[in-house]
């Protein structure tokens, strides 16, 4: 009996492990259902790391400035879709939308940004890689870029079967 009992906690042990990726729950720390919230504002700091990327940024409040934070997607899956880290530097003037935070004052879930009027977009890889096919920004190739991000060369048959 007392076997069967010991099996059973064990068993309900394991199942609540289980919230633990909790981590990357976008639901439980931002609003889905709310407007969307943008700001303008001065490039504080770009952070292209993982497990996502943040922005800070400096905008003109009723009073003073406030820093926002803007979270990302990480930096793994913004390079695959054609970022390589460079396009947002400190000092930049950017525009920002986003889902808000639900618990945190001045934090918002990156949708859309404009650096300097030029939209980058974390789902934006298609549009990117015409652009590159088509010779639109002067940088040549699909791979080409793919080096530039640091996704190796080759076509993307090539990359494929890698």
């Amino acid at each position: 009996m007392i076997r069967k009992f010991s099996l059973l906690l064990k068993f309900f042990c394991c199942l609540l492990a289980l919230p633990a990726n909790a981590h990357h729950n976008f639901v439980s720390h931002y609003d889905m259902g709310a407007e969307p919230v943008s700001i303008e504002g001065i490039v504080q700091s770009f952070w292209f790391v993982n497990p996502h990327i943040r922005i800070y940024v400096d905008v003109d409040g009723n009073d003073a400035k406030e820093t926002w934070v803007v979270e990302g997607r990480s930096r793994n899956i913004l390079s695959r879709e054609g970022w390589t880290g460079g396009e947002i530097k400190q000092g930049n003037t950017i525009s920002v939308s986003g889902t808000p935070a639900t618990k945190l004052k001045n934090h918002m879930l990156l949708s859309r940004v404009f650096v300097e009027g030029e939209e980058f977009r974390p789902q934006a890889l298609e549009r990117k890689l015409k652009e590159f096919q088509l010779g639109g920004d002067g940088a040549g190739t699909v791979s080409s870029h793919l080096d530039r991000a640091g996704m190796g060369g080759g076509t993307p048959d090539e990359q494929t079967r890698q």
